[in-house]
């Protein structure tokens, strides 16, 4: 670009608590972020003016419950909610939505050893959409939001009085 002259704010915060016994671990917390973002770019044939502002906020938890000494299951769920908005101050208009998504999530761990761990995890995925400041096409001023659903077998080891840690998985995204 032949000029160039952005601004950006943002504040993120996340809260936590969270608890262990000896066959139970959980964790809750809230999180909120805030985006502000002033894009001024100046290319020799094109000018880009625009505003971004977003806030999104989400609720989550995870528990882990020792089933025996050596198999565990693991439970989460996170909702999120994002707001966003784009004005381009050069033609004058305005974009705004907003996405929402529920993303669960269960585990289930074995421990082969002390040393050894194997786990199986199913997960969901998400992010947001969204508009993008620098785009030159208007087709391509938004984007869509994204979810996944990912499955993923693996283990983790701590050996050589964890002087050796090894850890492996292999995983499938859709």
């Amino acid at each position: 670009p032949a000029s160039n002259n952005n601004e950006y704010e943002k504040i993120s915060q996340e809260l936590r608590l969270s608890s262990t016994t000896e066959r139970m671990s959980w964790v809750a917390g809230i999180y909120y972020d805030k985006d502000d973002n002033a894009t001024d770019v100046i290319w020799s044939s094109m000018t880009k003016d625009r505003d971004l502002e977003g806030e999104s906020y989400a609720i989550f938890g995870q528990l882990r419950y020792a089933l025996t000494p050596k198999i565990g299951v693991t439970g989460g769920l996170r909702y999120e909610t994002q707001d966003k908005e784009m004005q381009d101050n050069k033609s004058g208009n305005s974009f705004d939505d907003s996405w929402d998504d529920i993303a669960p999530k269960l585990s289930v761990d074995y421990a082969v050893t002390e040393q050894v761990m194997g786990y199986v995890t199913v997960a969901k995925g998400f992010q947001s959409g969204g508009f993008n400041a620098f785009s030159t096409d208007p087709e391509y001023d938004s984007y869509d939001s994204e979810e996944l659903w990912s499955y993923e077998i693996g283990a983790k080891s701590q050996l050589f009085e964890n002087r050796l840690i090894v850890n492996g998985a292999l995983f499938y995204m859709d």
